[in-house]
């Protein structure tokens, strides 16, 4: 499939986040002694040990329970990510359409949550169902319609679409971060 068209929403989507926060009456600091460097070698599949002992260190130093990691998933040399590497990194999420089908658009996601708690000294993600899962980058969205006009290189009825995909986002990413918190409190 060839990509076609990438629809950057210009959102900024971190008030929603702080309010997820903010619903739940979670007291929360933004750590900015963080060398995020160590992240890009998060993997869900195989061991975060370097990770974790930083985290270790840092809920020591900063006299913390539990720590979370809002990130991009995909960069250009994450394997997990098969349109890392098309796309700008600094795209978060956005509307992605490939040339076929033409009633096709695929939400792109690339914002995670990680979470890491002192007593359990384990790196964790939410574990979700595959619509929910907020590393399943592309979640396709199938209309009766063609959805892009090739000759302009827009979405057709973008705003409709922008709006169902913040709903959408806004959605998985509040299911993912309640499933974190209920996990932080176990």
């Amino acid at each position: 499939m060839k990509l076609n068209y990438v629809e950057d929403l210009n959102y900024d989507i971190k008030p929603y986040i702080d309010s997820l926060f903010i619903e739940k009456s979670i007291p929360y600091k933004k750590l900015t002694n963080i060398d995020f460097n160590i992240f890009e070698n998060f993997s869900p599949k195989y061991g975060n040990g370097k990770i974790e002992k930083y985290l270790s260190q840092l809920c020591d130093e900063g006299n913390f329970d539990s720590v979370i990691i809002i990130k991009a998933f995909g960069d250009k040399n994450n394997k997990y990510n098969i349109l890392a590497s098309d796309l700008s990194p600094d795209l978060d999420f956005g509307i992605v359409s490939f040339e076929n089908p033409k009633n096709k658009i695929m939400y792109y996601n690339n914002i995670i949550f990680l979470y890491y708690s002192k007593k359990e000294g384990k790196l964790k993600y939410p574990i979700s169902g595959k619509k929910e899962n907020l590393f399943y980058d592309l979640n396709p969205i199938k209309f009766e319609d063609v959805v892009f006009d090739a000759s302009t290189k827009n979405l057709i009825d973008a705003n409709t679409k922008k709006n169902s995909f913040l709903i959408d986002l806004k959605n998985r990413l509040k299911l993912n971060f309640n499933k974190m918190i209920e996990s932080l409190k176990d």
